[in-house]
This record gives C-alpha cells, structure tokens and sequence, in this order.
C-alpha cells in the first residue's frame, strides 16, 4: 500500500474514532470515489466500507462528486455494489456536482444534503472536492447551524488544479 494512501486511512480512521467518542452521532459522506479505476486512489472505498459497517455512527446521507475522476455514473455504480455488499443497500447515494462550475447550482446531493440538515444537527466528513457541500450552504445557508462539523480529509496529486470549486 502506498504511503499516501496509509496516510489518508490512518486518518480517516482518527476521525472515525473521534467520531464515536460520545453518543451516535449523524454523519453525512461526501466522496469521489475511484476505487476500481486503474491507478486510483482506494481511499475514499475503504471509508466508505468502515463507515457503513461501523456501529458507532449513523449514516445520515451518501454524496458523491467529480474529483479523482469524473466519471459520475462509474462513481454512481461503485457505490450500488458497495452499499449491497456491506448490506446497506437500503442507503441512497445522491450524484452531486460534475464540474467546479456547478459550485452554487442544485444538484440531488445537495437537495439530500439539505433535507439531512432540516432534520437536525449532522457532521460532515468530506472526503472529496467540497463543491457539493459549499454547493448546500450557498443554497441553503439557512440550515448552516445544523452542520455541527466539517472534517475535511483530501490529497492533492501533482497534476491537480488547486482551487476554487
């Protein structure tokens, strides 16, 4: 396994336990998830995989975005097979932003998003590009006291823009 992704896990497994600390508490999962792509990252698959397995969290929602690739409808797939194998198929993944034009226009993930949030407070844990949850709170910046928490947890590989969106 390659440092930067033992790194990513190490930490993604930090925020879990940080997570489980006091009651359960309702997280919501932002992702680009590549896992299965030839010479993608796995990260964002595996915890995927420990957070829909554990019994410390509540999964209030699933969202993903363009980001290590762009490839929404393989994105889409992953996780249908995903959420079936952990036997959480009863959990919808919402599509959110294609591109980082989309930053500000409704998608199904940050209308999902929305909706997490009326119901009450809720931790985010993003694991991607944060364009569908800047996406809800320009959207919706009403809801913006119920996020509790956003945990940010990404890379950047050299061929990457960084930027807006």
């Amino acid at each position: 396994m390659n440092k930067n992704i033992s790194l990513k896990l190490l930490l993604f497994f930090s925020i879990l336990v940080s997570f489980t600390v006091h009651s359960k508490e309702r997280v919501w999962l932002d992702y680009d998830l590549a896992m299965g792509k030839k010479l993608a990252d796995v990260d964002d698959g595996l915890a995927l995989i420990s957070a829909l397995t554990s019994n410390e969290i509540e999964i209030a929602g699933l969202s993903f975005g363009f980001g290590n690739i762009n490839d929404l409808q393989f994105m889409e797939r992953e996780t249908i097979k995903i959420l079936h194998k952990v036997g959480r198929s009863e959990l919808p993944s919402d599509r959110g932003a294609e591109d980082k034009y989309q930053l500000g226009i409704s998608t199904d993930a940050t209308e999902a998003i929305a909706s997490a949030l009326r119901k009450g407070p809720l931790k985010i844990l993003a694991l991607g590009r944060m364009t569908n949850i800047a996406s809800t709170i320009i959207l919706h910046p009403e809801l913006k006291a119920n996020i509790q928490e956003v945990v940010v947890n990404f890379g950047r590989r050299l061929e990457y823009e960084v930027g807006v969106g």
